[in-house]
């Protein structure tokens, strides 16, 4: 089943290479539309979103709203690899906050005591699988206090 799972993943990410650089940046924008026509971002929410591979849509649309919206905005970092675990960094101002990590997806470099777990969020946002290549401007945004206890 893992080598089913590894072939689907490479054959989604080529799928996905093939877009246009205007079409990600467009999905992008179309996400953020969706999501502003929400009441999910308001003032004093913590965000996260998932800083997007090079062949994912853009999320910069999203992370200007949420920050236009008042709302702390966090990526994922690799707390511990080994044991795959995720944990969600504040993500600073400047583009020089960032470094990529072990898998080359940018992560913000805040320490650690500024690490919080995916249940001290109020909403993380990700992009959706579906049959297009990326799930077109599909997003989910999700309540971390409806998930079973992660680790």
């Amino acid at each position: 089943m893992t080598a089913d799972l590894t072939a689907l993943r490479r054959a989604a990410r080529a799928a996905r290479r093939g877009i246009a650089p205007a079409e990600r940046v467009a999905a992008g924008k179309s996400a953020a539309a969706a999501l502003a026509a929400t009441l999910l971002l308001r003032a004093g929410k913590r965000i996260a979103f998932y800083a997007p591979l090079r062949e994912e849509f853009q999320a910069a649309a999203l992370i200007a709203l949420a920050r236009r919206r008042g709302c702390q905005v966090y990526l994922p970092v690799i707390a511990q690899r080994r044991l795959g675990q995720l944990r969600f960094a504040p993500l600073g101002h400047d583009i020089r906050d960032l470094r990529r990590n072990a898998f080359g997806v940018l992560e913000p470099a805040a320490p650690r005591a500024a690490w919080c777990r995916a249940a001290d969020l109020d909403i993380v946002c990700l992009p959706r699988a579906t049959g297009s290549a990326w799930g077109a401007a599909s997003m989910t945004a999700r309540s971390p206090a409806h998930w079973p206890a992660t680790r």
